[in-house]
């Protein structure tokens, strides 16, 4: 467990498993600052990384959540990173090989998040696709 501090007024807030953690963070990632203690929790555990605030100095305890300042120094963040099909071309290998006209069939169904269904444009966000839409389909986007 390591101690997590305030990078403002340095007060110690929170302790942390490393394994744990990931961004976003979540008030749930934190235990209370004394465990051998009956004491509640720092952050309310639904608290996201936007709404953790030091108790103290009444600021956010962290700039960046990929960075936290504990007492052996700053500790790294890791991104949590998303679990992909890696068998997912031999599952199109054998839809062609079952029936041709079904590729082109599994292939319109893949969902991408953010894709325009007028030209297929893929977005980054979801504003991003309704800036697109409005520029680029302004008739069918006001329908």
């Amino acid at each position: 467990m390591k101690l997590l501090l305030c990078e403002i007024c340095r007060t110690p807030l929170a302790q942390f498993d490393p394994v744990d953690l990931s961004v976003p963070l979540t008030g749930a990632m934190f235990k209370p600052l004394y465990l051998d203690r009956e004491c509640p929790p720092t952050f309310h555990p639904s608290v996201t990384q936007e709404d953790i605030v030091c108790p103290m100095c009444l600021r956010r305890p962290f700039n960046d959540p990929h960075k936290l300042l504990t007492y052996e120094g700053w500790h790294e963040v890791k991104e949590k990173v998303k679990e992909i099909d890696v068998d997912y071309s031999t599952k199109l290998n054998e839809i062609r090989l079952k029936d041709p006209s079904a590729l082109l069939d599994a292939a319109q169904n893949v969902l991408v998040p953010f894709q325009c269904p007028h030209c297929l444009k893929v977005c980054k966000s979801q504003a991003g696709l309704v800036a697109h839409m409005r520029k680029k389909h302004k008739e069918s986007h006001d329908k």
